[in-house]
């Protein structure tokens, strides 16, 4: 029992418990590692296809469109997520060549580039809803008072019963309801009343030169294969 007591408090029971924790510790370090590694690798992944899903879909509506305006109230519909590669890219050190590292990296910063563009356009929909509303009132109260001016112009009859004076104020009444609901029939086409929106000139430049520069075949090369094998 003696010699028991005496081996668990000897220096070499010390130095091989510290010995065995640290194996543990290194092991399951690299496990961690390795996880992390494939967790990232997935993620990474699937960032590069719905990037490139969705600049494939913003080229498209460009095309059938002719240009970009109807963003300014679906930009939201094609934001991009972050894959946490500034914090992750060291676990990929070895994993790619130098055009690899490259073509990767170019594609990212172009993405981060993309994340900020599309942001500003989304943010234009609040200022567009203000300035929308703020129009749809001036061109109404407009209206209303081109009404009343012209009605006030009327000479009144005695007789409170006129048919004529009955007619010619229906008539006004009719004549500016009708141009009241063509201004609104025509704004809330929006191909139509892009005057009533605002857009400063120049909004979508940006976008429609990273639509142009961005590789939507990443995810097919060497760059997407292997990263398609590390998360597995």
């Amino acid at each position: 029992m003696e010699d028991v007591i005496a081996f668990f408090n000897s220096n070499f029971f010390i130095a091989l418990v510290t010995i065995i924790t640290g194996s543990v510790a290194i092991l399951l370090y690299f496990q961690q590692k390795k996880d992390r590694k494939k967790d990232s690798a997935k993620t990474l992944y699937y960032e590069i296809t719905n990037s490139e899903r969705i600049i494939k879909d913003l080229k498209t509506l460009k095309k059938q469109n002719g240009n970009l305006l109807s963003l300014w109230t679906t930009a939201g519909q094609y934001t991009i997520g972050d894959s946490g590669w500034e914090e992750n890219k060291y676990l990929f050190i070895n994993d790619f060549d130098e055009n690899e590292w490259e073509n990767l990296n170019t594609f990212l910063n172009q993405i981060n580039e993309y994340r900020r563009v599309i942001s500003q356009i989304a943010d234009l929909f609040p200022k567009n809803m203000g300035y929308r509303m703020q129009a749809i009132h001036t061109e109404l109260s407009k209206i209303a008072s081109e009404q009343a001016k012209e009605l006030s112009e009327l000479e009144v009859p005695e007789d409170p019963n006129d048919e004529e004076y009955k007619a010619k104020t229906l008539k006004i009444i009719k004549q500016y309801e009708d141009r009241a609901q063509g201004f609104i029939t025509i704004f809330i086409n929006t191909k139509s009343s892009s005057k009533y929106s605002y857009m400063p000139e120049g909004t979508f430049a940006p976008l429609e030169k990273l639509l142009e520069e961005i590789n939507t075949e990443l995810s097919i090369s060497s760059v997407g294969t292997k990263l398609k094998k590390l998360g597995e």
